[in-house]
């Protein structure tokens, strides 16, 4: 499953710019000795420029990562539905459409800043059983062809039409290990969703419909929890002094991510051939929550000729989400009564490399 690749790989991306590790404390070498080991050992530890950077990267994937495991976009039900989703999402110069199938070499390459990852079981109520429109029978003067008066009678409808509005309750929790990454979640939410504008037949074939215009609203709030251990031993010889470095050691690196998000999202779409559903909105997300480093480090820095320092690892203590997303999201989703499949692309206008999937199925009755 690629996505466990793209968790993982913020684990152990390449080629970085990060200066998590450093050696302390340094004797007996010339500085160059001590920086290229600090520099290979950094190649190995998560793709940022501090822990900072990575604990609020972090906290924005995994708020972003829960856009779409609730609202039915493409359907409503007449009484109630069952959903299982599961989504995630990057920040990363990576292209939205990467995570569904990205080689090993282009994973240790990409610039990942931050991950993560939702899932949830949600139940959709039609609110319909709370109460049926008032209808009032009126009666009206109508002019004939031939200039003749008649009475028409006139059925109107009035109040809140509760068949409009759709409820879900969504609820996940987690616990598993994927590949030495344990990964341990907690989701639950609550969302309401109201269609504005009925859908109507586009032509005079049924063969496609609009779906007419929604909205909804909801909160969530959710934990994420990610630790995984390092095993390193690396080691690099200077070429003007020929001192060796070497570093054998265990880093144990994780964070622990909370995050409550109010959206707001409006969207449309069409139903084609009956079985085939495309829709497209935009979402407004208040984010607060908060990110925490959770780590630890063991092992020795030794050099060849006596010279010796102490390696630490820098990872900073707490970050935090960025408190306003924006974002579009695009999905498609096939019908097959009583069954939809769906998946549903996610691309934040701000903060910027923000980008995430969400697939799943659901139960329409």
């Amino acid at each position: 499953m690629r996505l466990l690749w793209v968790i993982a790989s913020l684990f152990w991306a390449g080629a970085v710019q990060a200066q998590l590790f450093k050696i302390e404390n340094r004797q007996g070498a010339p500085n160059a000795v001590f920086d290229a080991l600090e520099a290979r050992i950094n190649a190995e530890l998560p793709q940022v420029d501090s822990g900072e950077e990575y604990l609020d990267a972090t906290a924005n994937a995994v708020a972003f990562s829960g856009r779409g495991t609730a609202v039915d976009y493409n359907s409503t039900p007449k009484r109630f539905s069952i959903h299982a989703a599961v989504g995630g999402a990057v920040v990363s110069e990576l292209g939205l459409f990467d995570a569904l199938d990205i080689s090993d070499d282009k994973l240790k390459n990409a610039d990942i800043r931050g991950v993560g990852a939702s899932g949830a079981i949600s139940v959709g109520i039609n609110m319909g059983f709370l109460g049926r429109r008032k209808e009032t029978v009126k009666k009206r003067s109508v002019k004939k062809p031939n200039g003749d008066l008649a009475v028409q009678t006139v059925k109107e409808k009035s109040g809140f039409d509760w068949n409009r509005l759709t409820t879900y309750l969504k609820f996940m929790t987690l616990d598993r290990d994927f590949g030495g990454v344990a990964m341990k979640t907690t989701q639950f939410g609550l969302a309401a969703k109201y269609k504005l504008l009925r859908g109507k037949n586009l032509g005079s074939s049924q063969l496609a419909k609009w779906s007419g215009l929604d909205v909804s609203v909801g909160v969530d709030h959710g934990r994420f929890d990610l630790a995984t251990t390092y095993e390193i031993s690396e080691s690099v010889t200077d070429s003007n002094s020929g001192l060796t470095g070497t570093y054998n050691g265990q880093f144990d690196v994780g964070a622990e991510i909370k995050t409550t998000v109010l959206s707001a999202e409006v969207w449309t779409g069409v139903r084609l051939l009956h079985a085939l559903g495309l829709y497209g909105g935009v979402g407004f997300d208040s984010v607060s929550g908060s990110s925490r480093a959770e780590t630890s480090s063991t092992g020795n820095v030794s050099f060849t000729g006596g010279a010796s320092g102490d390696g630490v690892l820098v990872f900073g203590s707490d970050g935090r989400p960025d408190g306003v997303h924006i974002r579009a999201f695009l999905g498609t989703q096939i019908h097959i009564f009583p069954v939809k499949l769906f998946a549903q692309w996610n691309a934040a206008v701000s903060p910027n490399k923000l980008k995430g999937i969400t697939a799943g199925a659901r139960f329409v009755f």
